[in-house]
């Protein structure tokens, strides 16, 4: 069956945990339930909860040993940060919502106690599911048992039939007119319970029904979406139209939950090795839902920057980038988004070099990358590395000569120079850090020199590799040459398959170096300023920032042998 009910009993230990802070029953909701589900799930580190009270009320409840916890007063969301377990839990309390005239946030909000008031306001289906565990202490071994299939489990899904997967211990309600009341009332009479779900003709899913005083999951599926999750369909919930125009950023969620879930369902295959005869795997993208987003794409332009931001990282932080950026493309988000990557479409190149246009490689150019390199800011390095590109073309189209069209290397116009300013302007639009903006725009301006560095003579290239290494570190030095290589890659061009190598060779020999003499910096030099006007006698500053860089140049060839203070003054006093 592709469903893991008995994942599901992982949260036991979360909900009794959390309990101990939150003080109250409650249910959990959303991505940890559908990932579960799925078994796509590693570590958990995002649980949503939610119950039937005032957010004051539930605040003024939680205990606050060893977490951060704050609330917004506007949404009533209260967030649980436990750091050692790197765990955050965001509590929502059940809730009604209208009136989204931002197109992000509801206007009027109205508490409830109803889960299926509270489901109809979410975003998809299959984030819809809710879970609590519950003690039954008997179950009548007369009902009817059967061996589920997949087929099985649908067909009773669509009956709404009550469901218990004893091995699982799991029971499943869903779709059925009575959820509002087990929701309400199973805590209080578990024997009534046991009744309804009698009642209303519960199916079991193995034997060995006896067990007195066993803890058993409880998911309760308010509108009967979990029959979405065992199709694998991404739906928006009921009206799509209507979920758009209340909250644009749906629209980005709805192509970053297609690629992260299609993504992880991918990884899990392979390391199962499900064969061909298996169920689809692929989310189908709901022609309804798909259409919508399609249509409402310009709503995207009023969504704050900094809940893009966290769309973008998420996406960007996972597996498959290149997959995102194409899906924005065939949503029209691409001219918000990243509008220096969207200038660069129907850019042609030198086929010589590349037969595709300019933003064809760059997408290539990700993909690529993600196969080597993980890291966020360097992916998205990768993405914009071109984007320079249409203005330096522009500038050689009207060059009087050859000599101008080379001259304008170095030169602002020169792609990775403009490329670097075109990335500055787009990702503090995005609501990136300074910082993340500095290191993204670093592989910008650098991605060049790989490749002009490998055409210089074997002792130039592990001089300059080694200046690298003091100036930027390991990891820096080893992410450009990622970049460079597929960049490389990304021109399907066989020229350049022997340069891939050379600079995979490149990245070795980085290795090799760090490993051997580690990172020599000036702070690391064994002689100071006063050092040096103390004992040679200079009282020129100027002149003691020269010896300083003198002796920081000799050092850096052998930092082993020469870092001593003695030494290098002895070699400074020829100055």
């Amino acid at each position: 069956m592709s469903i893991k009910f008995e994942n599901i009993n992982i949260l036991q230990d979360y909900y009794n945990k959390l309990k101990d802070y939150i003080k109250q029953d409650f249910l959990m909701v959303g991505g940890v339930i559908r990932d579960l589900l799925l078994d796509i799930s590693p570590k958990i580190t995002d649980i949503d909860v939610t119950l039937a009270w005032n957010p004051d009320f539930i605040f003024s409840k939680i205990k606050t040993t060893n977490i951060s916890v704050f609330k917004t007063d506007k949404f009533g969301t209260i967030t649980l940060v436990f750091k050692q377990q790197n765990l955050k839990v965001e509590i929502t309390p059940l809730r009604e919502e209208w009136q989204y005239l931002d197109f992000r946030h509801p206007s009027q909000i109205k508490r409830t106690d109803d889960i299926i008031s509270d489901s109809q306001r979410r975003d998809f289906t299959i984030n819809s599911i809710y879970y609590t565990p519950i003690k039954i202490d008997k179950i009548s071994p007369k009902l009817k048992q059967e061996s589920l299939s997949l087929d099985s489990l649908l067909n009773h899904l669509k009956k709404q039939t009550p469901i218990i997967f004893d091995k699982a211990k799991v029971i499943v309600i869903s779709w059925n007119k009575n959820i509002s009341k087990i929701w309400k009332n199973w805590f209080l009479d578990s024997l009534n319970l046991q009744k309804l779900l009698e009642k209303e003709g519960l199916t079991i899913w193995h034997t060995s029904l006896n067990d007195n005083n066993i803890k058993r999951n409880l998911i309760l599926d308010p509108q009967g979406w979990l029959i979405d999750l065992v199709n694998k369909k991404l739906k928006a919930v009921w009206d799509p139209d209507k979920r758009f125009q209340e909250d644009a950023l749906r629209i980005i969620r709805w192509a970053r939950f297609i690629n992260i879930l299609n993504q992880k369902l991918k990884t899990k295959a392979n390391q199962d090795a499900i064969s061909s005869a298996s169920p689809p795997l692929d989310f189908d993208r709901d022609k309804k839902t798909r259409r919508s987003a399609q249509k409402h794409f310009y709503l995207v332009e009023k969504v704050a920057k900094e809940r893009i931001n966290q769309e973008m990282k998420k996406v960007f932080e996972a597996a498959n980038p290149f997959g995102f950026v194409v899906m924005l493309d065939k949503l029209n988000l691409l001219k918000f988004l990243f509008p220096a990557l969207w200038q660069t479409k129907n850019v042609d190149q030198p086929v010589v070099y590349h037969p595709f246009d300019v933003y064809e490689h760059s997408i290539l150019t990700l993909y690529h990358l993600q196969q080597i390199n993980k890291k966020t800011l360097v992916k998205l390095a990768m993405l914009y590395h071109d984007v320079g590109k249409p203005d330096q073309y522009w500038y050689a189209s009207i060059a009087r000569s050859d000599e101008e069209k080379k001259a304008m290397h170095g030169t602002p116009v020169h792609h990775p120079l403009r490329g670097a300013e075109l990335a500055k302007k787009d990702f503090d639009a995005l609501g990136f850090w300074k910082k993340e903006i500095e290191e993204i725009v670093f592989y910008i301006k650098m991605h060049m020199e790989p490749g002009n560095l490998i055409k210089g003579k074997p002792q130039t290239v592990q001089k300059k590799l080694q200046d690298w290494l003091d100036e930027f570190w390991l990891q820096k030095v080893l992410n450009l040459l990622d970049i460079t290589i597929a960049d490389r890659l990304g021109q399907y061009n066989p020229i350049q398959d022997s340069e891939v190598q050379v600079l995979k060779n490149l990245k070795k020999l980085a290795k090799q170096i760090y490993k051997q003499r580690g990172r020599f910096t000036l702070k690391d030099l064994a002689v100071s300023w006063n050092d040096i006007i103390q004992e040679l006698w200079i009282q020129q500053w100027p002149e003691v920032g020269n010896l300083l860089k003198k002796a920081y140049e000799w050092v850096k060839e052998n930092p082993k042998e020469r870092n001593r203070k003695e030494k290098i003054l002895e070699m400074l006093k020829k100055y």
